[in-house]
């Protein structure tokens, strides 16, 4: 069946951009029998497959950064993580102003040990929104276990100004301006 869906897929990719109702539902269609596609394959265990159509769906809807996603994973799944990696960096280059791509790509490549990448992402995706607090937390607890408390404190800020009600930005300012890092005792030793 995929290679049904892949020869109609990229039949359509090479078309030029939809410019008619019909186009776009027809690409969403395809899109959508991609993304079924995809699913069966990664359940019969061929993640070769079930990346590949996931790839191929993401081509189709450029704004989809989430397939790009899965199909990074689903190569990490079978070991192909430079893959993974060049398809990363093809969903920040179709979505650059995308906060969430930015974020999504970053806790993927946090699995994978590039945890310099990660917080270059975090970043990027708390500049784009500096409202979202998922990324606000995780750009915080990745500043705070390298220890960087100033840029830690200066994320918790800006987290409790659009959150004030969220415990956790208050904890560790707390702990900031008392002690001046965010170790949970005032020695900077973990609790017993």
């Amino acid at each position: 069946m995929i290679g049904a869906w892949l020869a109609l897929a990229a039949a359509l990719a090479v078309g030029q951009p939809a410019d008619s109702d019909l186009d776009s539902a027809l690409g969403a269609t395809v899109v959508d029998g991609l993304t079924f596609e995809s699913d069966i394959q990664w359940h019969r265990g061929d993640y070769a497959r079930a990346g590949m159509a996931r790839l191929l769906g993401a081509e189709l809807l450029e704004d989809d950064y989430i397939a790009y996603v899965d199909a990074a994973w689903l190569a990490w799944s079978w070991e192909h993580t430079d893959l993974g990696r060049l398809v990363c960096r093809r969903a920040l280059e179709m979505n650059p102003s995308s906060a969430p791509a930015a974020y999504e790509v970053a806790v993927l490549v946090e699995l994978w040990g590039d945890d310099a990448w990660s917080l270059r992402l975090l970043r990027r995706a708390h500049e784009l929104d500096p409202q979202d607090r998922l990324t606000a937390v995780a750009l915080g607890a990745a500043l705070r276990e390298l220890g960087r408390w100033d840029d830690a404190a200066k994320v918790y800020r800006a987290l409790k100004e659009h959150h004030p009600d969220y415990p956790s930005a208050d904890r560790f300012l707390d702990r900031y301006e008392a002690w001046g890092h965010m170790h949970p005792t005032p020695d900077g030793r973990e609790e017993q």
